[in-house]
């Protein structure tokens, strides 16, 4: 009976061993699992970063946007409104030497400043655009529309209104008593000018084409 008793008591003590270390092996497992939870969890900065980004920036990016629109539709409707009410004054007669030669000069030089301004704005924009993938984006429409309106017509109405304005005597303390060299020299300046209008219009078009 005695080494009987000896092997079962051993065998009892290895089972008790057995149980131990598989109580343990779950309670770690549990351990883990619980921390994996908790870690997983918990908000992290990178995440919230990018979270936060990604909520920030469609918001930021839909401001931008209809900032330029706004701009893009005042800026073609003013011009038009205004060049269309020059043109109907000087018909009048309503205008006759109401402005200086040097006047009407720095006028122009502002302007002149002004367009090309809009002219790196327009572009800048259709790049920005042109360079996405697919189709331009519908939110972007209105604003293309208006920069194409603002250059197929405020440009050769402003040409018009120039040469209109010498014959009608706006312009008074013109350099030449001849009329008509004035107006050869008008025509002149609006010729160079369009060949730079004509390339900004035909660089707007290639960019949208490039959309196609």
């Amino acid at each position: 009976m005695g080494p009987c008793l000896d092997a079962r008591m051993a065998l009892e003590r290895l089972n008790r061993n057995a149980r131990m270390v598989h109580e343990a092996d779950e309670y770690s497992a549990g351990l883990r699992t619980d921390e994996g939870d908790a870690v997983e969890h918990l908000p992290q900065d990178g995440a919230l970063s990018r979270a936060h980004a990604r909520t920030n920036t469609p918001d930021e990016a839909k401001s931008a946007q209809s900032i330029f629109e706004v701009i893009a539709i005042l800026v073609g409707f003013l011009s038009l409104v205004a060049l269309g009410l020059l043109v109907t004054w000087i018909w009048n007669g309503w205008l006759y030497h109401t402005i200086s030669l040097d006047q009407f000069l720095g006028l122009r030089k502002v302007l002149a400043i002004l367009v090309v301004v809009y002219a790196m704005l327009s572009v800048g924009r259709l790049i920005g655009q042109a360079t996405t993938q697919g189709a331009f984006p519908r939110k972007f429409v209105p604003e293309l529309i208006a920069f194409s309106v603002f250059w197929i017509l405020v440009p050769p109405i402003w040409f018009f209104v120039e040469y209109f304005a010498v014959q009608s005597d706006w312009i008074s303390g013109l350099p030449w008593l001849d009329k008509g060299e004035y107006l050869k020299t008008i025509k002149d300046y609006a010729d160079y000018a369009s060949k730079i209008w004509a390339g900004v219009l035909a660089l707007l078009g290639v960019l949208i084409a490039l959309k196609r």
